[in-house]
């Protein structure tokens, strides 16, 4: 099983193995969302913030992923969601006929939003890079996986040096 499904099911905690399904479910969801749910947009993008609200949630009580830095990681992703999901409302939203924010409101709007998903983008790469580097410690080969080091164990000399054939 570890080597077949290794590398799906490695960054996730023992207990939370078949965490890939509840992902599978919620990707499933937002394609569901605009096919067979609604066609107006505003309605798809209060769908994503409930629904990632609620899997941001989810992950923050029971941190499925083996790292915490994982976990920050899918949360932090999901904000970003969450956060250009609203900014989907606010620059499509319209009373009588006028959108909400409009002239310099909207290009203020528009740069804070920028700002905060950069941001969040940035602490997110950084999160990552410290994963790697944590990882590239622990294997100290810069294939990074276990899943890996057994077929590179298995194939024998046909991997050298980061040049291998297919698999």
């Amino acid at each position: 099983y570890e080597q077949l499904f290794g590398f799906i099911t490695s960054q996730y905690c023992s207990a939370f193995v078949s965490w890939e399904a509840i992902n599978c479910v919620r990707k499933m969801s937002l394609v569901a969302i605009p096919l067979v749910a609604t066609s107006s947009p505003i309605t798809q993008s209060i769908s994503n913030i409930f629904l990632f609200l609620a899997y941001a949630m989810i992950i923050i009580a029971f941190k499925p992923m083996a790292s915490s830095f994982l976990n920050s990681i899918e949360v932090l992703n999901s904000c970003n969601i969450i956060v250009a999901s609203f900014a989907a409302i606010l620059f499509t939203v319209q009373y009588q006929n006028v959108y909400v924010l409009e002239g310099n409101s909207r290009d203020v709007v528009g740069y804070v939003l920028l700002v905060f998903i950069s941001s969040i983008f940035l602490v997110s790469f950084r999160l990552i890079y410290v994963e790697f580097i944590r990882l590239y410690a622990i294997h100290q080969n810069s294939y990074l996986s276990k899943w890996l080091c057994v077929i590179i164990a298995r194939v024998g000399g046909s991997i050298v040096l980061d040049k291998y054939l297919p698999i």
